[in-house]
């Protein structure tokens, strides 16, 4: 599911988080949201329905726990809180379990070390634009969230970083890294901040030497697909036209800083690419389907648009 949410100025706060909890947990209907929402404005794609669980509707101050099904289980989940008691912000952290009666995570991971960079920009005062995207576990799918926040014509966070927050899925990789031996699979990150080398958290690590790392800082690296060259579609013309480009197609996978094992690729379709575009063009991928893209000074990111 990806959708461009538009709220209205003057917007409460309670209709946004009324609003974002519908379509992560599975709304596909914009009519269906607050009358914050500028539905006229506003646009939703689904191939795949967000399947993100409510989990603690108690978590902190305007702050909520959700769940998914984590990557390579059926009864592991995976945990996250967000957070919009920050002053025009809205703040994405990770944690590899939540307590929903203490109120509580362990190994909790933020998608940044620099505090401005995990503030996602929203103004209930003027306005402005949600774009999202999730996934639920499905077999051409998994558990992921994007969000990016836009107002006055600015994307990304509060401290000058035009890049969203991902919580993403990876596949297993080490032979040691076996879900028996219990380390989540789940990262958290600003993709675009560095491109190609963006870093990522993830709450908990085995090493080759069945160590248990927490908070580990990941670093992305490129796995170049087989037609990673090949001429792709123009940009798709409903947002902006561009010319066609024999297109470098990076599938992003995150590589260990603390030991340098690969932990495993992306399981969404989130790719890293070199071509010239502008924050919200659209894109056909290499696997045909529709991309939005996501521009900040470190590179550019697709987000599947469906």
């Amino acid at each position: 599911m990806f959708v461009k949410y538009k709220y209205k100025a003057s917007s409460t706060l309670a209709n946004v988080i009324a609003d974002v909890e519908k379509l992560i947990t599975g709304e596909t209907n914009l009519l269906n949201l607050s009358s914050d929402c500028d539905t006229a404005n506003s646009a939703i794609y689904v191939n795949t329905v967000a399947k993100w669980i409510l989990h603690d509707s108690a978590a902190g101050t305007n702050k909520r726990a959700y769940k998914a099904l984590r990557s390579d289980s059926s009864t592991v989940y995976t945990y996250i809180t967000i957070d919009y008691n920050t002053a025009n912000s809205i703040i994405i952290d990770l944690h590899e379990s939540w307590n929903a009666t203490t109120h509580t995570g362990t190994n909790t991971t933020t998608p940044s070390a620099t505090a401005t960079d995990r503030q996602q920009r929203l103004s209930l005062t003027v306005g402005g634009n949600l774009y999202i995207g999730a996934g639920g576990k499905t077999i051409n799918d998994t558990d992921y969230l994007y969000l990016i926040g836009e107002y006055s014509g600015t994307y990304g966070n509060n401290n000058s970083v035009l890049s969203g927050n991902l919580v993403s899925n990876f596949a297993r990789r080490m032979t040691w890294d076996t879900d028996a031996a219990g380390a989540p699979t789940t990262i958290n990150c600003i993709p675009g901040k560095t491109g190609a080398a963006s870093i990522a958290f993830i709450p908990r690590y085995t090493t080759i030497g069945n160590t248990s790392l927490t908070a580990v800082a990941l670093a992305f690296q490129g796995e170049v697909p087989a037609n990673s060259t090949a001429a792709m579609p123009a940009i798709v013309p409903t947002l902006r036209q561009a010319t066609t480009n024999n297109y470098f197609w990076v599938k992003p996978l995150a590589t260990s800083a603390v030991n340098g094992f690969c932990t495993g690729l992306i399981i969404p379709n989130i790719y890293v690419f070199s071509a010239t575009a502008n924050m919200g063009d659209e894109i056909i991928g290499p696997d045909g389907l529709t991309y939005w893209i996501e521009v900040s000074g470190g590179g550019k990111t697709l987000i599947p648009r469906y």
